[in-house]
């Protein structure tokens, strides 16, 4: 304060990072000295309302007087005590009978009023900055939607063309699968679009009634909707809008060369990515691979059934990142350990089953946190001692399905805590879960070679075609939006694509030899599969 009445003396902001900033002002009740931005800003928020900010001419002048401070508020429960603290547990300010009568210790936390509001009004001022950009990025996510749609429509254009100079006579079928291709997907494109826009107005009107609540309401306003208020903002806070796929743009038509082919062979409408083979690594490092994921940090995991038991991380030039051995982690039972299905965590923890028959958890690094087994609610054990876990998928909430080979797929926690369970007709050495929780399942050897789609509580709704040829060994599963990729390994090595009912869609890729598991980055642009012993890598054209 010394230097306030100092001539020319410079005071730097002490409410902003930058300590370079020279303070202009200062707020009496923050008690902070303010640069001009964060002037503005201090104004600019109405739950700072009753806050006074005095310029340092009007300090020196010594306009700080008591009335310049603001009201207190009154408890509207016991008459004449002032709301001067805070229950953190109920989110509500009190006054000194309410920590007694209403809010006692020690099942409620109590704190000063004035802490709790700065604290939270900190918090929903940082909400509000990261929720304020997300409808700039809803912006440009629809402009690149808008770019999709035109380029789809041009894409019709030029496949229609190429079409009729292929053959006349076919032109009116073809332009019929082509409108009804072309209006499927503007459909999904314009509701993709029309659904950002929802966004940005709900997204918009909370803004406005959050910065409604900051600038016009009281503290005690501030304190009472601060619970709804932070809820909002932090879900808000998540959404991370993103325009469609721009393949979704893309449509041609493909010719064949040789035009003495019969009609209904001339040519085929690409309604689909293709896929392209990219490199192939790791290859002969690892003997026997069952399973595969992408890391948190996008390395690969993949989980060696033989040579050692061990799942083992890849950077995507081959280089082997971490080994982690699973046989005998976690102590007790030390059979060693067969690892067979994978899966990943938000977290990034790795999740391997293990023919023991255990569920064994580990962290990034590699380290082991817990295994359990899947237990019925009446301490039964839901797997035989002899039974052996497959596959393991996680599902949107974090739930995690596991998959033996006694016919039964079982749902827990991540802690290991069991939900629920259901016996079905297969069994499931692979498994993956769609948006709206149905779980498929592959068996390529035990029981049946097929692929079944069920729901929760167990009941079978689809099962997929056989492709064309008759063998079919499905291993590894992965979903794609309203597809379903799966791998064959045996007869003619393949990934498949199948529609979200098991509808054949075609042949995603030959160049394989004996898939097994196949994962896909979150980005959709880039496709794994564990090829027995080397890792192939796929990318959309």
């Amino acid at each position: 304060m010394r230097k306030l009445y100092e001539k020319d003396a410079k005071i730097p902001c002490t409410s902003c990072d930058n300590s370079d900033n020279q303070a202009v002002g200062r707020c009496v009740e923050c008690n902070d000295f303010l640069c001009k931005k964060c002037v503005d800003i201090h104004k600019s928020l109405r739950i700072l309302k009753h806050h006074h900010v005095l310029t340092l001419e009007e300090l020196r002048s010594g306009k700080l007087t008591m009335h310049n401070l603001p009201e207190q508020e009154m408890c509207p429960k016991h008459k004449g005590e002032v709301l001067r603290f805070y229950c953190e547990t109920c989110d509500e300010p009190m006054c000194r009978d309410c920590t007694v009568v209403d809010h006692p210790r020690p099942d409620h936390t109590q704190i000063d009023l004035k802490s709790a509001v700065e604290e939270r009004h900190d918090k929903i001022v940082e909400l509000f900055k990261q929720v304020e950009l997300i409808p700039k990025a809803i912006d440009i996510a629809t402009a690149e939607d808008e770019k999709t749609l035109k380029e789809l429509k041009a894409n019709e254009k030029k496949a229609i063309s190429l079409y009729k100079k292929t053959v006349k006579k076919a032109e009116t079928e073809f332009t019929q699968k082509m409108k009804q291709l072309v209006a499927k997907r503007s459909k999904e494109i314009e509701a993709h679009r029309d659904c950002l826009q929802s966004q940005k107005s709900r997204l918009c009107t909370s803004l406005e009634m959050t910065q409604q609540i900051t600038q016009n309401g009281s503290e005690h306003d501030v304190a009472t909707m601060y619970s709804s208020l932070s809820n909002t903002m932090q879900r808000m806070s998540k959404w991370n809008p993103k325009p469609v796929r721009k393949s979704m743009g893309k449509v041609e038509f493909i010719p064949n060369k040789d035009l003495d082919i019969v009609m209904s062979s001339i040519g085929s409408l690409c309604t689909y990515e293709q896929w392209a083979l990219g490199k192939t690594i790791a290859s002969g490092q690892f003997n026997m691979g069952r399973d595969i994921v992408f890391g948190k940090n996008y390395e690969i995991a993949v989980s060696i059934f033989s040579s050692g038991h061990y799942v083992r991380l890849f950077d995507d030039d081959s280089t082997p990142k971490l080994q982690i051995q699973t046989s005998g982690a976690g102590g007790g039972d030390q059979r060693a350990s067969y690892p067979w299905g994978l899966a990943i965590a938000q977290n990034g923890d790795y999740f391997v089953t293990d023919q023991n028959p255990y569920v064994k958890v580990f962290n990034a690094e590699g380290n082991f946190k817990q295994r359990f087994g899947a237990q019925n609610p009446n301490g039964t054990w839901s797997y035989s001692e002899n039974s052996q876990l497959y596959g393991i998928a996680i599902d949107n909430k974090g739930q995690v399905y596991v998959g033996s080979s006694n016919q039964y797929i079982s749902t827990h926690n991540q802690n290991g805590t069991r939900i629920s369970g259901f016996n079905l007709n297969l069994c499931p050495y692979f498994i993956a879960i769609t948006t709206d929780n149905h779980i498929i399942a592959s068996d390529h050897y035990l029981i049946q070679y097929a692929v079944h789609v069920y729901d929760t509580k167990g009941t079978q709704l689809h099962t997929f075609a056989t492709p064309p040829g008759g063998n079919f060994y499905p291993t590894g599963l992965c979903v794609v939006q309203d597809e379903v990729f799966v791998a064959s390994y045996y007869g003619v090595p393949a990934v498949y694509r199948y529609s979200l009912t098991g509808d054949y869609i075609g042949i995603l890729t030959k160049d394989v030899t004996a898939p097994w598991g196949i994962a896909l980055k979150d980005d959709e642009e880039e496709l794994l599969v564990c090829d027995n012993n080397s890792i192939k890598v796929f990318h959309r054209k």
